[in-house]
């Protein structure tokens, strides 16, 4: 299942599929494409969307793409979810050991994860969307609160900077 991934990032460079058209192209089982596609869009690597037509069964397929960049997108950053959303990165800090967490102007959430080939350069190219870079010790426990309420001062943030616009 290794080799999976790569072809299926190959194969979207030419364009969108649905899993039905990923399969059919590489020659696997749906199902087992089906366990690899969200763990490749959890990572970032691809994203997807339900198709505004139905399939055979009257259910619209998903419609999977190559992501520009490895980044999660978590939705938007509103302030009753924003803990949520904490303990959502808390999760991929477990997993990854170390991440950065971005909301744009537009409250929307991005977390790159350290071991990505550009991190440093998302880094560079959202630098002013940065919340923070979290780091995951061992043995200590991660305070996924923190997490959140960094994420309430970068909305604050926003809010100042619209505020300030508004009345320019």
């Amino acid at each position: 299942m290794s080799e999976i991934p790569p072809s299926v990032l190959a194969l979207l460079k030419k364009g969108a599929r649905t899993a039905d058209q990923i399969a059919t192209e590489l020659g696997v089982a749906v199902s087992t494409l089906r366990k690899v596609l969200p763990k490749m869009e959890l990572k970032g690597l691809i994203r997807a969307t339900r198709s505004a037509t139905g399939n055979r069964y009257g259910a619209p397929p998903r419609i999977y793409w190559l992501a520009r960049e490895p980044m999660i997108q978590l939705g938007k950053a509103h302030r009753a979810d924003v803990y949520q959303a904490g303990r959502r990165i808390g999760e991929l800090l477990l997993e990854h050991g170390e991440v950065a967490v971005f909301v744009d102007d537009r409250w929307n959430i991005g977390v790159a994860l350290h071991h990505e080939g550009n991190y440093q350069d998302l880094l560079a190219k959202h630098g002013a969307w940065l919340v923070g870079r979290y780091r995951r010790k061992e043995g200590e426990q991660i305070r996924t609160s923190f997490i959140a309420e960094d994420m309430l001062v970068r909305l604050e943030q926003i809010d100042a900077a619209r505020l300030a616009r508004a009345h320019a």
